[in-house]
């Protein structure tokens, strides 16, 4: 079975920023759904595994254990049938799509589909490998069903679907 590796961020895709408070940024848990469903659905193919890349990262501590906020964040996707597994690093005056690349480089990961999913497009502009897929999230709603339909192939666009319509439209010559 093929690999497939999800790097993920949480706030602004497992949560809303309609949701934050100064002090809390809570798991919105339809959001997490979402991305099981997503999971699920490419478990079908692949042999998936999660890695954080989001800021959280920093509380997470294989060796002398997670910081709290990062064991509720893992107890809730367990309850979804996800676990990550690993993180990226993290490093000073580089982007997120350095600190993946790195982790795919270091971990020989070149020759797996990888998908970065994200809030914030900036911290990656154009400098992911090609092997990574990047997907961003309205962060106001975080990661919902139109993430799922796109990342699952299963959403034309709506760009798409009105292209097909017109052409469907215009006799042929």
């Amino acid at each position: 079975m093929e690999k497939l590796y999800i790097f993920l961020d949480i706030d602004g895709v497992l949560n809303c920023t309609n949701d934050w408070s100064e002090e809390n940024f809570p798991l919105h848990l339809g959001c997490v759904k979402n991305l099981a469903d997503t999971v699920n659905f490419f478990r079908q193919k692949y042999e998936v595994h999660i890695i954080l890349s989001s800021s959280w990262r920093t509380g997470f501590d294989l060796e002398k254990g997670h910081a709290t906020e990062v064991t509720e964040l893992l107890k809730t996707l367990e309850n979804f049938g996800m676990t990550v597994e690993d993180k990226t690093p993290f490093f000073l005056e580089k982007t997120r799509a350095d600190e993946v690349n790195f982790y795919i480089t270091e971990n020989h990961l070149e020759n797996f589909r990888c998908i970065a999913i994200d809030d914030t497009r900036h911290l990656f502009g154009d400098k992911l490998l090609k092997n990574v897929e990047l997907h961003i999230v309205n962060s106001r709603v975080g990661f919902d069903r139109e993430d799922f339909l796109i990342l699952t192939g299963k959403s034309i666009g709506k760009f798409y679907r009105l292209w097909n319509f017109f052409k469907n439209c215009i006799p042929s010559p």
